[in-house]
């Protein structure tokens, strides 16, 4: 893969990557797995905010819950009880 950079911006990376000790490329590719870093964690932040908005769901007893499994088993699996 080959990108294209105008001078400025290729200067910049320089003067950045000389600075860090790294290579030009060793810095896009960090800077690469930054921005989809931000990008996983806004999607991860999104999905827990909606998670958080949505209005609560009532649920029983832990024994109401465990019959209510063992029904929708027997109802997957065809048992008749």
């Amino acid at each position: 893969m080959h990108v294209l950079l105008d001078d400025e911006r290729l200067a910049r990376l320089r003067r950045r990557a000389d600075s860090a000790g790294s290579s030009v490329g060793a810095l896009v590719r960090y800077a690469i797995d930054r921005e989809l870093e931000r990008d996983d964690r806004a999607r991860a932040l999104a999905a827990l905010e909606s998670f958080l908005a949505a209005p609560p769901v009532p649920v029983g007893t832990p024994e109401e819950l465990e019959r209510e499994l063992a029904d929708a088993w027997d109802e997957e699996i065809g048992i008749d009880v």
